[in-house]
């Protein structure tokens, strides 16, 4: 059996998370470019038709980019979290010390 086991967070960054996910979606942006521009691409499996490569190329690069938008999102999402945990710290501060 594998057991992963998650220890405490070591991010606690907003700034952090942010430019994570914005090269995150950059990359992601990027390879969707490569995907959609209709341009050539090269190298493949030598023994495949030139349009299968093309085909299998452009699906690589389609399923990469959705990894790493996905990661993104993640991202950008843990920014969201770290911020709504500090605004919460701070308002029970605020709760505890009204003056």
């Amino acid at each position: 059996m594998i057991r992963i086991r998650m220890g405490p967070r070591r991010n606690r960054s907003v700034a952090a998370a942010v430019v994570a996910g914005l090269a995150c979606c950059g990359l992601a942006a990027t390879a969707i470019f490569i995907v959609v521009s209709g341009g050539r691409l090269t190298g493949g499996l030598p023994l495949l038709p030139d349009a299968w490569n093309q085909a299998f190329g452009r699906a690589l690069f389609a399923v990469g980019a959705l990894c790493t938008a996905g990661m993104g999102v993640y991202a950008f999402h843990d920014a969201w979290r770290l911020l709504r945990e500090r605004a919460r710290r701070v308002d029970q501060a605020r709760a505890r010390d009204p003056g």
